[in-house]
């Protein structure tokens, strides 16, 4: 029994360690179990989106409210002290991205979206604020991820 309570914390405190690199924004009707971007190693201190390709987010969540069928994307990048808008391929996270709408309490639920990274987006360091909203623009989950464009 010792053993396993030994196994349970190292385990509990080196995800905690490797998902320190995302951080909660606001998430008031939902709560984020795992979250991974594509090419992005868990021990690096940001994500390397390499320009002219494709990257994948995947957020698993708990709903901690009902939520009826509307639950749209948003994502911005931090730059220069000012979040500006970055537009989503598919804004409807209730189509092809896995969700199962509407979303009920207490469910878990797997969101997976891929957007370019296009090649005309300038090489810097950007913090994205990536958020899943309900349809009063409440946010459901919001996380925010260090990502270094290349």
């Amino acid at each position: 029994m010792k053993l396993f309570a030994f196994f349970f914390v190292i385990s509990t405190v080196l995800s905690i360690a490797y998902s320190a690199q995302y951080s909660n924004c606001g998430s008031d009707s939902g709560t984020f179990t795992k979250i991974s971007v594509s090419d992005c190693g868990e021990k690096e201190a940001r994500c390397v989106l390499k320009r002219g390709t494709n990257a994948t987010i995947t957020i698993e969540f708990t709903s901690n409210n009902d939520v009826e069928n509307e639950v749209m994307a948003v994502c911005h990048g931090k730059v220069g002290g000012m979040f500006v808008p970055f537009k989503l391929p598919n804004q409807n996270a209730c189509v092809e991205s896995g969700l199962e709408c509407p979303l009920e309490k207490g469910k878990a639920y797997k969101y997976e979206a891929s957007f370019p990274v296009l090649k005309i987006y300038p090489k810097l360091d950007v913090e994205v604020k990536y958020e899943l909203k309900n349809s009063k623009k409440v946010d459901i989950i919001c996380v925010l991820i260090p990502v270094k464009i290349v």
